[in-house]
């Protein structure tokens, strides 16, 4: 391994990076509990510690809501987890943590195109790096948008 790539590994497992996402979510039939503007999820994932913050984007009616996505911890599936079980809002058309016929269906709304199977609403949007002053930010894709604009 180089000096370089040891370095980056390192920063990743040392939880010295921010990592945001965006997330589409669907408000769940079992979860009746108001959503706050704001708020943290301490809820292990994998059966070790796992924290993540959230923010509401946007609200497109009682149904579905647009978040904002920050791991404090790096979990396989952490936001997943945490949307559908932590917070009763599973990602739209997130195959493994929802189940709801609408929202895991694979051929659902805005959800066209090559290899449409295996996409979900959950978009990695920002990454920052302090030590390195590394900052990135990708805009939503755009096969998101039809979905988005029939929510408006």
């Amino acid at each position: 391994m180089t000096r370089p790539t040891l370095v980056s590994s390192q920063i990743f497992f040392s939880r010295r990076v921010n990592k945001c996402y965006l997330a589409l979510t669907q408000n769940s039939k079992t979860s009746d509990v108001a959503l706050e503007n704001a708020g943290e999820i301490a809820m292990p994932v994998g059966g070790r510690p796992a924290v993540s913050k959230y923010e509401v984007v946007r609200r497109y009616g009682s149904q579905r809501t647009l978040l904002r996505m920050e791991t404090m911890t790096g979990r396989k599936h952490q936001v997943r987890i945490h949307c559908a079980q932590g917070l009763g809002r599973p990602i739209m058309l997130d195959p493994l943590y929802s189940n709801e016929p609408e929202v895991s269906s694979k051929n659902g709304t805005g959800n066209k195109g090559k290899d449409a199977g295996d996409r979900f609403f959950l978009h990695a949007s920002s990454l920052n790096i302090p030590q390195f002053e590394v900052e990135a930010e990708a805009t939503i894709p755009d096969w998101w948008e039809d979905t988005i604009r029939q929510l408006k």
